[in-house]
């Protein structure tokens, strides 16, 4: 049995929750596409792309192109915010290969925005109460 007080309370909460996840997600994606923004560098008909461990830098464009933020209620009581890319070779930037070391891009930024999120949420539920 529901009590209708506590059911719009946690209506409330999850409303705020995906509202403030929603706005992390979004600076979180600005955030990536300006990781990956540093273009290649050409010099002397040599192309010179990322060091092994520095984020990969942006040759074509489709890397950052497609890094997206996205807000779901996936459970009844449960808000996931993501930041995604869509382009097939990210997993082999991300965590490289037999003949390519990794050129993070994702870890850097769920290490900053882990934090970031704690706090706004918490914000938003003193906002709430």
């Amino acid at each position: 049995m529901s009590d209708p007080v506590t059911d719009e309370i946690m209506a409330r909460i999850l409303a705020q929750a995906e509202q403030v996840m929603g706005e992390m997600a979004e600076d979180a994606a600005q955030d990536m596409r300006d990781l990956i923004s540093v273009p290649v560098s050409r010099t002397k008909g040599k192309v010179i792309r990322s060091a092994p461990g520095e984020p990969p830098r942006k040759d074509s464009g489709a890397l950052q192109a497609s890094v997206k933020a996205t807000v779901d209620q996936h459970e009844k009581d449960k808000v996931v915010a993501t930041v995604t890319t869509d382009v097939p070779y990210d997993v082999y930037l991300r965590d490289g290969t037999k003949k390519m070391a990794p050129r993070p891009f994702h870890g850097p930024i769920e290490a900053k925005w882990e934090n970031i999120l704690e706090n706004r949420l918490k914000i938003a539920a003193k906002l709430i109460s």
